[in-house]
């Protein structure tokens, strides 16, 4: 089975009305990649898709080598246990950083997993929590 990875490069772009121009905002390409996972919270709670998984907090994720950075970003789900009744240990991320509308978001992802069972996203939602439900 291929593992279910996915590498990200990201930046944010915000287009003033004023100046008719891009500036940049934030570089999660910047130092190497070093402080990446320092912009994200890690969700440790229940899945809000109601999904078989079970979210990881930081420690856990890079113990586990489910995240890493060297020199792209590697983020992963664990592909070699078999899923117990709590789900498939994975990780999940939400940035510290509210953007406005208008706000322009380049990614370049590597690699995003297409096998059964995964389910990859890069969303871009509302800020509460509950926005799935709505």
């Amino acid at each position: 089975m291929a593992p279910k990875t996915f590498f990200l490069a990201a930046t944010a772009l915000v287009w003033p009305a004023i100046t008719r121009a891009y500036t940049l905002k934030d570089n999660y390409t910047g130092n190497s990649y070093q402080d990446f996972f320092s912009k994200f919270t890690f969700w440790t709670g229940a899945d809000p898709t109601n999904g078989h998984v079970h979210y990881v907090d930081e420690t856990s994720a890079w113990s586990n080598g489910f995240i890493g950075n060297g020199g792209s970003i590697y983020h992963g789900v664990d592909n070699t246990n078999k899923v117990g009744n709590e789900g498939s240990k994975s990780v999940r991320l939400t940035s510290k950083i509210a953007y406005s509308p208008g706000t322009l978001i380049v990614a370049d992802i590597a690699y995003m997993p297409q096998v059964c069972g995964t389910w990859p996203a890069f969303w871009m939602t509302a800020a509460s929590d509950d926005w799935l439900k709505n």
